[in-house]
């Protein structure tokens, strides 16, 4: 079993096909820094148990067919620097403890089904650049706290959520980044 690998850094099974769920005991290898599972045909949720994987810098599980919600275990994340999981079919909420992943620098959730607004806790994450969430059902438009974020450069959300955002928002997204990417 693969977590019997307990000295385990680097999990690289980008564009095999591999098919079934992610195992639970994911967890168990704690050591693990990158975990690349994307471009395969994945299902299933999100384990919770992947919130054990403290020393965790570079999550990719994009382009699945993942499905649930993000755990809110996700948050234990906080060296997590890169969370690539779009294109999936993830439904639910984002997680208010994205909040606690501080040293995130990308955040690519686009193309899922998920809902609800963008939680007012990403003021917190100072080191993020990138955070696309467009192709969603989320609503609500965009948090004043985005106007915290000193080194976002790419930030990408459709445009109905556009349109219930603030002026003041609006004004400095598109002073901030040059342009609204819808």
């Amino acid at each position: 079993s693969i977590a019997s690998l307990k000295e385990l850094r680097k999990l690289d099974l980008s564009g095999n096909l591999l098919t079934g769920s992610i195992p639970r005991s994911i967890g168990d290898l704690t050591k693990l820094e990158q975990l690349m599972l994307d471009n395969n045909e994945l299902e299933g949720e999100i384990p919770k148990e992947i919130g054990k994987l403290r020393q965790l810098y570079d999550l990719r599980l994009h382009n699945n067919h993942l499905s649930g919600s993000i755990p809110q275990e996700i948050g234990a994340l906080q060296f997590l620097e890169m969370l690539s999981i779009s294109r999936n079919r993830l439904t639910g909420e984002i997680p208010s403890s994205i909040g606690n992943m501080v040293s995130l620098m990308g955040v690519w959730l686009q193309s899922n089904q998920l809902s609800g607004k963008i939680p007012i806790e990403i003021g917190s994450l100072a080191k993020l650049k990138y955070f696309w969430v467009y192709q969603n059902d989320l609503e609500g438009g965009v948090p004043q706290v985005i106007t915290w974020l000193p080194n976002l450069v790419e930030f990408k959300v459709d445009s109905d959520v556009l349109s219930n955002t603030s002026e003041q928002v609006l004004e400095y997204l598109k002073l901030k980044l040059n342009c609204l990417t819808c």
